[in-house]
């Protein structure tokens, strides 16, 4: 929930403020937008189980369209060869009062499995206050493609929450959420949630959960974090549950999104169903140019004796894009490879986030780009040698899903060619001052302006010999300028005479 501020100022000074409430969502779609997606695959089987059981061949999809700013609608749809279900969905903007959802699907296929479900929702989010509504119902033979084998299946649920928020009191929530099933036990969760920040660099946070379903537990969890450096956090935390006590400290560093490292280390001491023990649990991770590696150790000290456990792992991605091909840290979804001529050392961000440095080429390689929104990739601009000159030091790059994109910044080596142009006559050198010589570069004819003492300065220009001319009393002086090939960034000619004079 927003306000729009409309001021009006005539020509003496004299303002006017109009104020209109509106209500902002990132949810809807802008009108004539879609949003889809269409898969094909085969359903996993035993998933946390067994490594690599798959089944039948199954689909998924959705799409959705704009017919207005405030009116979405769409259909969704998922099968295999013995199951079908489908159904329409649509969002509506209510205005200043939030929005409205609504879904409905069925489902037929062999064996009992006809059914109809159905969905009412409705969200708000204003300045301070957010709340949520919503209500499901469901047949007993409604099916999807993952719910064949499901025996307590739902038959309504009903759920509301309520938030508030300010940054001088804190973020406060509640939710409750009611199930009802067909068989097996009703379900009902209650949880209350409170967060606020205790100074620039520290934060606490608690939350309360009660839940009925075949018997009563309460849950509570209490966090304290403090912020002693950038990206290290101190954590103290306490969690009790029925029949379960824990009380830990974390001290951890966030790895890098590019290269770098980050550790955790955990200390908890627990008290379950009456037996004590500790657990001592370091966690190392480094993020390398060509893959990510890491190493962990848990060790449990308790009643009943001591368990150690050892964990390492090596992660890493091939990938080839503009004519390169090579390794890199692992690629989830889309990546890029960022060139920067052939500039070495030259640090790359990802959204403000390093992401590791040019090698020898200029290259740098991107594992991590998000599909379908922008990802902006920035480069220090004060790594880039001052002989050389870059026109644009971001782009921003939206992908589709795992995809490759080749993201060039074009550099240009800046050598400057210096020297004094003087004309020989009667035995004699003159300075050829504030003249303008003619010469052809590139096949294109060009002039450039000679100051006292006959002085020039020029820029961008390849090594070789140019035939160029000079104006002199009436008369033209005629010449040959020789540019060496030279890594320096001034080329210093000395004296050019010119002798040839018709």
């Amino acid at each position: 929930y927003r306000t729009a501020d409309v001021i009006i100022r005539d020509a003496f000074g004299r303002e006017q403020r109009l104020s209109a409430p509106f209500y902002f969502t990132d949810v809807l779609l802008r009108k004539g937008l879609h949003e889809y997606s269409y898969n094909a695959g085969f359903l996993r089987e035993d998933f946390g189980v067994r490594s690599d059981e798959y089944g039948a061949m199954a689909y998924s999809a959705f799409h959705r369209y704009a017919l207005s700013d405030s009116i979405n609608v769409g259909a969704h749809g998922e099968g295999t060869r013995d199951l079908l279900n489908l159904g329409p969905q649509a969002l509506f903007g209510l205005g200043r009062w939030g929005l409205l959802g609504f879904s409905a699907s069925g489902s037929s296929g062999k064996g009992s499995r006809e059914g109809l479900a159905g969905s009412l929702s409705h969200t708000y989010q204003g300045r301070e206050v957010g709340t949520r509504l919503f209500l499901r119902g469901f047949t007993k033979d409604y099916s999807t493609i993952i719910t064949p084998g499901v025996t307590e299946r739902p038959k309504y649920e009903w759920g509301a929450g309520w938030g508030y928020g300010t940054r001088f009191f804190g973020s406060l929530s509640a939710d409750f959420t009611y199930l009802q099933k067909y068989e097996g036990e009703d379900r009902r969760v209650g949880t209350v949630a409170y967060s606020r920040n205790v100074t620039s660099n520290s934060t606490i946070s608690f939350s309360y959960r009660s839940r009925k379903e075949s018997e009563y537990s309460n849950d509570f969890f209490v966090l304290f974090t403090y912020y002693p450096w950038k990206d290290i956090s101190l954590s103290a935390s306490y969690q009790k549950e029925k029949g379960k006590q824990v009380e830990g400290i974390q001290l951890q560093k966030n790895p890098p999104v590019g290269e770098g490292y980050g550790f955790r280390v955990n200390l908890d001491r627990s008290e379950l169903d009456s037996e004590k023990y500790n657990t001592v649990n370091p966690f190392f991770q480094y993020n390398g140019p060509w893959g990510i590696y890491t190493a962990e150790y848990r060790g449990q000290y308790g009643d009943r004796g001591q368990i150690d456990s050892y964990q390492f792992s090596a992660a890493g991605g091939l990938g080839y894009i503009g004519r390169s091909f090579g390794f890199s840290r692992p690629i989830s979804d889309s990546f890029g490879l960022v060139k920067i001529g052939e500039i070495p050392g030259v640090t790359v961000y990802q959204n403000n986030q390093p992401i590791g440095q040019t090698d020898s080429k200029g290259r740098v390689f991107a594992p991590n780009l998000n599909s379908y929104v922008d990802n902006q990739i920035t480069i220090r601009d004060k790594d880039i040698p001052i002989e050389y000159g870059i026109s644009e030091i971001a782009k921003y790059v939206s992908p589709p899903l795992r995809s490759g994109s080749f993201i060039e910044f074009d550099v240009e080596k800046i050598q400057a060619i210096t020297g004094r142009l003087k004309i020989r006559a009667a035995g004699k050198d003159h300075p050829a001052e504030f003249q303008e010589v003619r010469w052809t570069v590139n096949g294109q004819e060009s002039t450039f302006p000679t100051s006292r003492g006959g002085e020039f300065y020029l820029e961008h220009i390849k090594p070789g010999r140019y035939r160029a001319t000079v104006p002199f009393q009436d008369k033209s002086c005629s010449f040959e300028m020789v540019i060496p090939k030279s890594d320096e960034m001034i080329i210093d000619q000395g004296d050019i005479v010119c002798e040839e004079i018709h």
